[in-house]
């Protein structure tokens, strides 16, 4: 029996985050970046299983798929107060 496993990203849209109107440095494109959130995963078939790690917020250019790190706005808003 072949067993295919091993470990990918499951990616989804952040509800909880803002999309920003700005120029992508890597296309030049002015986009509005998405808000988007990921978590490796080990999977058996492709089918998720166990999480690994915790969950990483980033915005994600439309046209050219970059991505650029950011704080949710909850933390940010967290870690601004004193």
């Amino acid at each position: 029996m072949i067993l295919f496993f091993g470990t990918r990203e499951v990616k989804q849209d952040d509800p909880a985050g803002m999309a920003q109107l700005a120029r992508c440095p890597a296309c030049g494109q002015t986009v509005t970046l998405q808000p988007r959130s990921g978590r490796m995963y080990f999977h058996i078939f492709w089918l998720p299983i166990i999480p690994l790690g915790e969950k990483q917020h980033y915005l994600q250019c439309p046209v050219c798929r970059t991505r650029y790190a950011h704080w949710p706005q909850s933390r940010a808003t967290q870690a601004q107060r004193p």
